[in-house]
């Protein structure tokens, strides 16, 4: 039951960011923050499709978590939570690179925080 509550904290942490936050948005930030082999929009897109996520389904989530959130029907862009950059590598400017944020770091330490404290109440 402890492990149970630990993840039951990690969750609330994420719900209090977002308490309508579906687990496969949060579990994108994760595989993200947490897999160092992951330094571009592509290589998370690959991991995520790994899991069964659609490419479409895997931008719209990567993009929550970006500085600007997916293109509406209407063209506007929402303000994303800005934990994520993303950024033009510069030896191939097709590519975008992503990086942490010091907010993204700060979600990620919370989190831990949570776990490691496994108080959910």
């Amino acid at each position: 039951m402890d492990r149970l509550d630990s993840f039951h904290a990690a969750v609330k942490v994420a719900a209090e960011l977002d308490p309508h936050m579906s687990l496969t948005r949060l579990d994108t930030f994760l595989t993200f923050a947490t897999q160092r082999d992951i330094t571009s929009m592509d290589d998370l897109r690959a991991a995520l499709a790994s899991d069964g996520l659609s490419n479409s389904a895997a931008y719209r989530n990567i993009s929550y978590w970006l500085d600007q959130s997916w293109l509406r029907r209407d063209g506007s862009r929402p303000e994303g939570e800005q934990f994520i950059r993303d950024y033009l590598d510069p030896d191939d400017h097709r590519r975008k690179m992503l990086a942490l944020t010091t907010k993204g770091s700060a979600f990620c330490q919370r989190i831990e925080e949570a776990i490691d404290n496994g108080v959910s109440k």
